[in-house]
């Protein structure tokens, strides 16, 4: 099942599939619904798999095209869209940037999650305050970068401040393509531009989360995968962290 859900400022596009169980998977950076297509075929035997285009993205239109996203949005839209389509707390599973929106959901939303598993969220808002305004400065950098030098140029900015390797992304064989289109390029213009450098103070504090964790199992529990602060090596196989693997490697010479 495919549709679209009005909200406040923009209208949502969603997929639904599969039985069982709602688990709504959150994609990382400019992903949307289709990013984890290979994913939603495994698990649609078990769960009722929702995925979806955040705002902004895809076929997820903003009233004002000018007016951009905040992460509070993303939380909301998020709430709108699992009250929409279940009728209890759901199961999430966020990437990357999806991880930090369901963090937030958590805290805005307390039990509209029955889990969340948080993998690899970029949070510097949950580092000692060294440490966070250092990546929050690295975010903001990015963005400086892509406006002045475009996506091709931000591309080795971005596998820096996300500790990708070019040339080292490990994926499974035979995974569906997601060639860099105009809308995928548009994709990442949205989000590079509304996404990374958001404040810290956005929502999620590190004394909230916690307190959110310890009654959390109201009714839901907190899985974090490995935190992934920006600039920390990891070799991921997101669609995303692909995407500017291969890009970067092009330009080094290094890849394909």
């Amino acid at each position: 099942m495919d549709g679209y859900l009005p909200v406040p400022g923009a209208r949502l596009y969603y997929e639904v599939r599969g039985d069982g169980p709602a688990l709504l998977i959150s994609q990382s950076g400019e992903g949307d619904a289709g990013r984890t297509a290979d994913l939603v075929v495994r698990l649609a035997d078990t769960y009722t798999v929702i995925t979806y285009d955040r705002r902004g993205l895809s076929r997820s239109t903003l009233d004002d095209p000018a007016a951009g996203a905040t992460m509070a949005e993303h939380a909301d839209d998020v709430q709108r869209l699992l009250a929409q389509l279940t009728d209890g707390p759901a199961h999430m599973l966020g990437c990357s940037f999806g991880a930090v929106l369901g963090l937030h959901l958590a805290v805005r939303h307390p039990g509209r999650l029955a889990t969340l598993i948080a993998h690899e969220p970029v949070a510097p808002a949950l580092l000692p305050d060294a440490d966070r305004r250092h990546h929050e400065e690295e975010l903001v950098e990015l963005q400086r970068v892509y406006r002045e030098r475009g996506l091709e140029g931000a591309f080795g900015k971005i596998a820096e401040v996300l500790g990708i390797r070019p040339g080292e992304q490990e994926a499974e064989p035979d995974l569906t393509p997601h060639p860099m289109d105009d809308r995928r390029r548009a994709n990442f213009d949205f989000f590079i531009r509304n996404g990374p450098g958001q404040p810290s103070g956005s929502g999620v504090r590190p004394s909230r989360a916690r307190r959110r964790s310890k009654r959390g199992a109201s009714p839901g529990t907190v899985r974090a995968g490995r935190k992934a602060a920006p600039g920390r090596r990891r070799r991921s196989s997101s669609g995303t962290a692909r995407a500017i693997g291969q890009a970067a490697s092009t330009r080094s010479g290094s890849g394909t």
